[in-house]
């Protein structure tokens, strides 16, 4: 019989074997009665699985910080036409205004309106809703 002791892990490769196969390295470490070899030492692995873990970790965070900046993006965009057509309708008040010789409050009135709906859009497209 063979007096080298083995890993105690079973190998599952890439083939199409249900059954896996017996680590064949030598016995480095013994925990808990089992013996395995020093690759699929338990402590090891842990530490292998926490690099991996912290790794996708960092992309998900990644990922989410990108989603959130897509996010915000997208909201200012959606708040651009209305700035847009809030900043044409300033415009056109104030030029008439200004080429107009008889300012009459109503045409004050108008303009006020007018610049209360640019402030408007303005601050919603500054501020998170």
């Amino acid at each position: 019989m063979n007096d080298k002791l083995r890993c105690c892990v079973r190998i599952y490769g890439t083939g199409y074997s249900f059954k896996g196969s017996p680590c064949t390295k030598p016995v480095r470490i013994t925990v808990d009665g089992k013996h395995y070899c020093a690759i699929h030492d338990p402590a090891k692995v842990a530490e292998r699985r926490a690099k991996v873990q912290a790794k996708a970790n960092a992309r998900q965070e990644a990922r989410n910080a990108h989603y959130e900046v897509r996010k915000e993006t997208e909201r200012r965009a959606a708040c651009f036409d209305t700035l847009v057509a809030a900043c044409r309708a300033a415009q056109y008040e104030v030029a008439t205004a200004l080429h107009d010789y008889q300012f009459t409050s109503e045409k004050a009135n108008n303009l006020n309106a007018v610049l209360r709906q640019l402030e408007t859009a303005l601050s919603e497209a500054r501020n998170k809703p």
